[in-house]
């Protein structure tokens, strides 16, 4: 069984950006865990341009994407079709979305991406979005554990 913490997940994923050093074995298994089944983790990432360049969380989400199974990739996939809406590809998200619902239809944030997206959301509506609720992200990113027993 994996366990990991809040913290410890943010950890890796930080040092992996930062030393440009690709998540691997254990490392990539936990933050995958972690976004999979924490929902603060998952937005944590999703928050990843307030604290990285927005290229930087792309190339981020779609490594951990690629190097996971279709179900867990869901989140990952999910969160750059909103990065890939930030730089105004419309198509490109679209796509990604639909393969999220092909995957799993009934992941909610792919549901709320979807209606702010038909909406005709602007992009920068995210980051305000992001920005509003960073704070209470960085605060719920303890040293809780994340376990399966948990969900």
């Amino acid at each position: 069984m994996i366990t990991t913490t809040r913290k410890e997940a943010i950890t890796l994923i930080e040092e992996s950006i930062n030393n440009v050093i690709p998540l691997q074995d254990d490392r990539l298994e936990k933050v995958i865990y972690a976004v999979n089944n924490d929902l603060t983790v998952r937005d944590w990432v999703l928050g990843m341009p307030l604290r990285f360049t927005l290229e930087e969380s792309i190339d981020f989400v779609r490594y951990m994407a690629v190097h996971t199974t279709a179900l867990d990739s869901v989140p990952f996939i999910t969160i750059n079709a909103v990065f890939e809406y930030e730089r105004g590809n419309l198509d490109k998200s679209i796509l990604m979305l639909e393969y999220v619902n092909a995957v799993n239809n009934d992941y909610p944030l792919a549901k709320l991406i979807t209606k702010t997206i038909d909406a005709n959301w602007e992009p920068e509506m995210f980051n305000q979005m992001r920005k509003k609720l960073d704070a209470q992200v960085l605060q719920d990113c303890n040293e809780q554990p994340i376990r399966e027993e948990d969900n």
